[in-house]
């Protein structure tokens, strides 16, 4: 990433193990990457420091330079900006973070009506760090991919989460307010949201004549929710 440089300050002796895992961790990722060491003796020696334009300016290792997954993930998180667009340059580079991924659709011509979205979600992403990727993306473009993640993808800005093929919208219902988006978090992370599904809606009249019609939002409570008794379902294309 363009404007990442990562030292290591370290002493003149070349053979300590903490050098041997920066060089490791440097080789891997010298294409995102700058990486340099420094013999200097001062104040930060025996430190490790991710030196960027963006964020916060100086952003300091915290744990053992010896364990060489930890460097390489302080290094990828380091790198990456706390909020910023998605796109065909970095998605993959989310994607092999392993992180959830928190998605805000807007409309970039919509300034206004995406500011207090766009706001709140960087606070978010300043106190989740590390923990969680957040993105915007363009909805004018992309809009579809929010219904394969269980939105409507009618009406933006528009939230979901996802982590490992599971999604977690944003009620569509609810306004796009601080107070409510900090909650959506919280709740993320406390493991009380409810997963997303895209479907149908359910019938009004259900069962109707004795039978069910199950859509996605229904199915697990309606088929695999009831120990009562079996269910004998019948899959088809309503235009066949």
């Amino acid at each position: 990433v363009v404007g990442v440089v990562v030292v290591l300050f370290t002493t003149a002796d070349a053979a300590n193990q903490a050098e041997e895992v920066f060089k490791k961790v440097a080789e891997a990722q010298r294409s995102l990457y700058r990486f340099a060491i420094s013999r200097i003796v001062g104040e930060n020696t025996g430190k490790l420091i991710a030196f960027k334009h963006f964020d916060d300016k100086e952003e300091t290792f915290a744990g053992s330079i010896e364990d060489t997954k930890a460097v390489s993930d302080f290094v990828v998180n380091a790198g990456m900006r706390i909020f910023q667009e998605m796109g065909p340059e970095n998605y993959k580079g989310y994607i092999d973070r392993g992180l959830p991924i928190a998605w805000l659709f807007v409309k970039p011509a919509e300034k206004e009506n995406n500011e207090v979205s766009m706001t709140a979600y960087e606070a978010a992403a300043k106190e989740y760090k590390g923990k969680m990727s957040f993105v915007w993306i363009d909805a004018s473009k992309y809009g579809g991919m929010s219904q394969r993640m269980g939105l409507k993808g009618v009406n933006f800005p528009a939230a979901v989460i996802d982590y490992q093929n599971k999604h977690f919208g944003f009620d569509e219902t609810t306004a796009l307010s601080a107070e409510n988006i900090r909650k959506y978090f919280a709740d993320y992370f406390a493991g009380t949201l409810k997963r997303s599904v895209r479907s149908q809606d359910a019938p009004a009249e259900n069962p109707s004549k004795g039978l069910w019609t199950i859509v996605g939002t229904n199915f697990d409570e309606i088929v695999k929710g009831n120990a009562e008794y079996d269910v004998l379902l019948k899959f088809y294309a309503p235009w066949c």
